[in-house]
C-alpha cells in the first residue's frame, strides 16, 4: 500500500483506504500490462453515502442517497475504459438479483447494519471483468463466478466453524474472455470446531483445535471436575455450553413460582373445584398460617 500510495499521489487520485470525497478526487486506478495489453485495477474501500455526497449529490428531499444509489453514481462517474479489462476491488455488501439480504448467511464477527441498509445490487458490477470483494466473511459468489467474496483467510468467530477457507487465484486472458478462478485452500494450524454430546462422547473427540463444547445430559451438571477434564482434553478450549434433558424449563419454573404466590388457588386446583364451605375453611386455615387471622 505504501508503494502504491507514492505512485498514486502523482496521478491525482485519492489515497488508498478512503473513497474519493471531492470533485477533483477519483477512485484509485492501477494500470498493469500483459501480453494482451493493459489491465486496470479500481480500488474502492468501504463507502458510506455521507462520505461521497459532494460527488454523488443528494436525494430530491435533500437527504442522503441510499448505499445502492451512491455506489452506482460513484462507479458510473469513474467507469472502466471502454473494452478494457478492469478488476474492481471493493469492500461493500453486494447482492445478486432476486436474493434478499436476510437470505445471506452472515457471521458473528461481521458488522451488520440495521435493516441491511448498506446492500447494493450486484448488477452494478457488470462493466468489470472481475470483482474481488470484501465484507462478507464466508466465501461466496455474487451471482457469477467472476464476482466473488473470497472470505476471511482464517475463521474470526465460532460461527465460521467448518468453513473451507482459502484465497482465489484469478487468471485473466485476452479481452472478451471469462477469467479462470481457482481456490487455493488455506489449512490453519488449528481449526475452529463445534463438538456436541455427552461428556464421554465429547472426551473421545479430544483435539488441539479451537473448540466450542456443548454438553448434553443431566450428568454434565453434577460432574465435580468437569471443566478440568474438558480443558485437559481440549487445550485450546473456547467455551463450554450445557443442555439439560430435564423437563423443567425456565418457563415451567416461573409458572410454579407464580402458583406458589397464590396458595389458595393451588389448593382449589388440588381439590378439584371445592364447594363454598370448603373454600371458606381453606381461607381460614391459610390466614391462620400466615398469621393474619380469619376473614
Amino acid at each position: 500500500v505504501g508503494c502504491f500510495g507514492s505512485v498514486l499521489a502523482r496521478q491525482h487520485v485519492h489515497m488508498i483506504g478512503q473513497p474519493p470525497r471531492t470533485e477533483d478526487e477519483h477512485i484509485c486506478r492501477i494500470r498493469l500490462e500483459d501480453e494482451w495489453g493493459p489491465v486496470y485495477f479500481d480500488l474502492l474501500p468501504f463507502v458510506r453515502p455521507a462520505m461521497v455526497k459532494e460527488i454523488t449529490g443528494t436525494a430530491e428531499n435533500g437527504g442522503l442517497l441510499s448505499y445502492d444509489e451512491a455506489i452506482r453514481a460513484l462507479l458510473r462517474r469513474d467507469a472502466p475504459p471502454e473494452g478494457a479489462r478492469c478488476v474492481l476491488v471493493s469492500h461493500q455488501f453486494y447482492l445478486p438479483a432476486g436474493v434478499k439480504a436476510s437470505d445471506v448467511e452472515r457471521m458473528d464477527s461481521e458488522i451488520v447494519t440495521v435493516g441491511n441498509v448498506d446492500q447494493v445490487g450486484a448488477d452494478v458490477l457488470a462493466p468489470y471483468t472481475y470483482a474481488a470483494l470484501g465484507h462478507i466473511h464466508k466465501p461466496m459468489k455474487v451471482g457469477a463466478d467472476r464476482y466473488r467474496y473470497c472470505g476471511t483467510p482464517l475463521a474470526c468467530s465460532v460461527s465460521e466453524a467448518g468453513q473451507e477457507k482459502g484465497v482465489i487465484l484469478v487468471e485473466l486472458g485476452e479481452p472478451g474472455t471469462e477469467p479462470v478462478t481457482t481456490v487455493l485452500p488455506l489449512r490453519p494450524l488449528h481449526r475452529i470446531v463445534r463438538i456436541r454430546g455427552t461428556l464421554d462422547e465429547v472426551l473421545r473427540q479430544a483435539c488441539g483445535d479451537y473448540a466450542e463444547i456443548t454438553l448434553t445430559g443431566d450428568e454434565a451438571f453434577f460432574e465435580p471436575d468437569l471443566q478440568d477434564r474438558i480443558a485437559q482434553a481440549f487445550p485450546n478450549l473456547l467455551q463450554i455450553r450445557r443442555e439439560s434433558d430435564r423437563r423443567e424449563t425456565l418457563q415451567d419454573l416461573a409458572e410454579d413460582a407464580a402458583a406458589l404466590e397464590d396458595p389458595f388457588a393451588l389448593c382449589c386446583e388440588f381439590l378439584q373445584d371445592p364447594d363454598e364451605e370448603t373454600k371458606l375453611l381453606l381461607r381460614d386455615v391459610l390466614n391462620t398460617v400466615k398469621g393474619g387471622g380469619a376473614e
